[in-house]
């Protein structure tokens, strides 16, 4: 079913449909194109010894300028019940779309607990988190788009937080990791 919403200037399109195992999903997009191509899935899964609760899990993909954060983070324990844990999440994604932050909100279902990961790619460089999760870093491939921006703005890369390395003969790339576990640190990456 498609509906659609105007709030607070906010337009978007909702589709609802039920997956094979009774399930609603929800998946709202922005009626205009906007300048934000932020995507946020909000996963409601089957979580606990005996499978008694529906966990939320987020899963987004945040671009700047630069490059994009890919991440998911366990969010709560939202409900014992699927329809309650459904109506919970379709309330959280109208909320998220609300911020006018998100170009796209979907509610999935799934039978299990969702991984948790967090990606970083910047400049053409993909980032890896240290395992102390202070740090991104990177190999910086030999003519890659890094070093362009570097020769025409150094000092600009360097305000946000970049820095560079040379380790073992590689060129590095580092910065200072933001990890996302909630909605104000996605806001930070924008």
């Amino acid at each position: 079913m498609n509906k659609y919403i105007d709030a607070d200037e906010q337009e978007y399109i909702e589709e609802t449909s039920e997956d094979g195992y009774g399930y609603r999903n929800l998946k709202l997009f922005r009626k205009e194109g906007n300048n934000k191509f932020n995507d946020l899935y909000i996963h409601i899964c089957r979580t606990g010894k005996l499978e008694q609760y529906y966990t939320q899990y987020n899963e987004g993909i945040v671009y700047h300028s630069g490059g994009m954060n890919h991440f998911q983070y366990f969010v709560k324990n939202v409900a014992k019940k699927a329809d309650d844990a459904t109506e919970k999440a379709f309330a959280a994604a109208h909320e998220a779309m609300q911020t006018g932050f998100w170009h796209s909100v979907h509610v999935e279902h799934h039978e299990e607990p969702r991984p948790l990961f967090q990606r970083y790619t910047t400049f053409g460089v993909d980032m890896n988190l240290s395992n102390n999760k202070k740090t991104w870093y990177g190999g910086i491939p030999k003519g890659s788009e890094f070093w362009d921006a570097w020769k025409s703005d150094k000092s600009s890369i360097k305000e946000k937080g970049y820095w560079v390395k040379k380790m073992n003969y590689e060129w590095m790339l580092f910065r200072k990791a933001i990890v996302v576990k909630s909605m104000k640190d996605i806001l930070e990456l924008a």
